[in-house]
């Protein structure tokens, strides 16, 4: 009586060695890339804010919590929190201005527009729709994400994972 295990064994001893390495160099290959990409790919990193007025110069007043790193000079995209069925319309932007507002405990920042496109008066006065603007405050790669959301070996900013944790 021939035993099943004798055909797996020569199925074995018949397959070609030249396959097994080319299949364990694509997935060498594959991993040299991920490795590359995690320690060097730039993800941008941004600090959301709410507008909560419009200037009679039509710049653009908004908050930001107070250990935001904002600085004159940074690129920021104003766009409604809730796009409307037409599509989203957002707005170039550039922040001039960053200081501490009156009550202390956040960052009023000035913004003015680097477009002939801007929203209306009424959009920053509508309650239904607020504006938020948005400020890339910095570029990290997956490694240095991974870090700080373990808390450990990098010093910076922490990494919130679910919005209800502060």
């Amino acid at each position: 009586m021939s035993l099943p295990f004798k055909r797996s064994l020569r199925a074995l001893q018949a397959g070609s060695e030249v396959t097994m390495l080319a299949v364990l160099g694509v997935a060498i290959i594959l991993l040299a890339l991920w490795t590359v990409w995690f320690l060097f790919a730039s993800i941008p990193r941004y600090a959301t804010g709410q507008v909560i007025a419009m200037n009679r110069s039509g710049s653009l007043i908004a908050t930001f919590p107070l250990q935001t790193r904002l600085q004159p000079g940074q690129f920021a995209r104003v766009h409604r929190a809730e796009p409307p069925d037409d599509g989203d319309l957002s707005a170039p932007a550039i922040v001039m201005l960053v200081e501490r507002s009156t009550s202390g405990d956040r960052l009023a920042v000035e913004l003015a527009a680097i477009s002939d496109f801007w929203f209306s008066r009424t959009d920053v006065d509508a309650v239904v729709t607020p504006l938020l603007v948005d400020v890339e405050v910095e570029q990290v790669s997956p490694a240095q994400l991974v870090l700080r959301a373990s808390g450990q070996w990098i010093d910076g900013p922490s990494v919130r994972l679910s919005p209800q944790s502060r």
